[in-house]
């Protein structure tokens, strides 16, 4: 893997989220580990695509994002009518880590 890269979008991601990029490795997601979320996760990939030069039109917010804040199980789990079931939301969440950024920074495409 490029380490240049690596770094280049380990800085990207430490700058965007506020965080040490010492604190960050390949594995490090962006909601889970992170935190970003719902419109911040999209500004964040957006973003990304432009500095990058990324095509992220096939990217698809819901699969890794879920609405702002931390408040999606929450909501899933006591008000399923406003989000889908719970099982359906959790099952189709696809974490993005910094190792997929770097991918797609190569490919020049979104690949998840």
């Amino acid at each position: 893997m490029n380490s240049d890269l690596v770094e280049r979008v380990k800085l990207f991601v430490a700058h965007q989220r506020g965080v040490k990029v010492s604190r960050l490795t390949l594995q490090t997601t962006l909601q889970d580990d992170l935190g970003a979320d719902g419109a911040d996760g999209w500004e964040l990939i957006e973003e990304f695509g432009r500095q990058f030069e990324v095509d992220i039109s096939a990217f698809q917010p819901r699969k890794h994002f879920g609405p702002e804040g931390c408040g999606c199980i929450f909501l899933c789990l006591f008000f399923p009518w406003l989000l889908g079931e719970p099982d359906d939301i959790l099952r189709d969440y696809v974490p993005i880590s910094i190792c997929d950024l770097v991918e797609a920074a190569k490919a020049k495409r979104w690949l998840k």
